[in-house]
């Protein structure tokens, strides 16, 4: 479905068919998508009930620590040039976030494309934008979101950066 008009007449139908009595279609769809509201913030309490106290401590953190909101924005940039300095840079940056375990939370309620769409909301937050991310569950779910596919991406990168570098120096 790829708005709420056709959503909405695509369950008009169903209940017709399925004999339903209806209100009006702008009182259903409203009740839907509190329904789906209502969901949503239970599946961001779910992940955030989940997440340690560090990764938390992190995310609120990135608002007022410079050296953590350098980090992950030296991680989303490209790592350039594939050569052996680079690679290290991210790896080492890697590591920083490494003792906080974001690969352990667990993200299996969120479809992949609803992680990549929260990720590409917040990437292009500030501090004062995610700062004002209510309530803190959500603020929690998109961020481990973006550092998840930020790492996923930087790992990508270094292992195309690997393989790329070896090929290049065994052909001089």
């Amino acid at each position: 479905m790829a708005n709420k008009k056709e959503l909405s007449v695509a369950i008009e139908a169903l209940l017709i068919k399925e004999k339903f009595i209806l209100s009006t279609s702008s009182q259903l769809m409203r009740k839907i998508f509190e329904l789906y509201n209502h969901k949503q913030l239970s599946i961001f309490e779910t992940i955030t009930a989940n997440m340690t106290f560090a990764q938390k401590k992190f995310i609120d953190s990135l608002c007022d620590n410079e050296e953590n909101y350098k980090l992950l924005t030296n991680l989303k940039k490209s790592m350039g040039e594939a050569n052996v300095k680079n690679i290290i840079l991210k790896i080492e940056s890697l590591n920083k976030l490494k003792h906080l375990k974001f690969e352990n939370l667990s993200l299996k309620l969120l479809d992949l494309s609803y992680i990549e769409k929260l990720n590409k909301l917040v990437e292009h937050y500030d501090k004062s934008a995610i700062r004002r991310i209510k309530p803190d569950t959500k603020r929690y779910t998109m961020m481990a979101c973006h550092i998840h596919e930020i790492v996923k991406s930087t790992i990508d990168d270094i292992i195309e950066a690997n393989d790329k570098f070896p090929r290049d120096r065994k052909t001089h």
